[in-house]
């Protein structure tokens, strides 16, 4: 029997789920690219091109975003911006941060040292599967 492409990614270790992801990225490509890779996986996925976007699209459905995937660096309102905006109204909302800074940069540090999740630029789409489900899934036993 022919397997789904989302139980071929599951055995590599890329985990799906059902939780509502909030994707803030600038760049187009990666933004459609993870996009499309997280909804393989089952998860619903709001998309938005910059901070002041993501903003207002978390304000329209806050109660239903389980996670944010943020970029670090994007035009006007960065990531950090825009999480510490959305924490305000959800302190419990799961947060990974995308970035293409060494982790060792002091801004990066610094969130790192709050217990936050970072990851790399460029990284593979099973590397970001499974730091998304480790992170929603400490989030639930916590």
């Amino acid at each position: 029997k022919e397997k789904t492409k989302a139980q071929r990614l599951e055995e590599q270790g890329a985990a799906g789920g059902t939780e509502t992801i909030l994707v803030g990225e600038d760049e187009d490509n990666l933004r459609k690219i993870a996009a499309n890779f997280l909804q393989t996986l089952g998860y619903r996925v709001i998309t938005a091109r910059n901070g002041e976007e993501a903003l207002a699209l978390f304000h329209e459905v806050a109660g239903e975003i389980d996670m944010a995937l943020l970029d670090v660096a994007m035009p006007g309102m960065n990531g950090f911006d825009v999480y510490h905006e959305i924490r305000k109204a959800r302190p419990d909302i799961a947060v990974l941060f995308m970035t293409g800074y060494s982790l060792d940069s002091a801004n990066i540090s610094t969130i790192r040292k709050q217990g936050i999740s970072v990851i790399r630029k460029p990284f593979t789409m099973i590397a970001l599967a499974r730091r998304i489900r480790e992170i929603l899934d400490r989030e639930k036993t916590a």
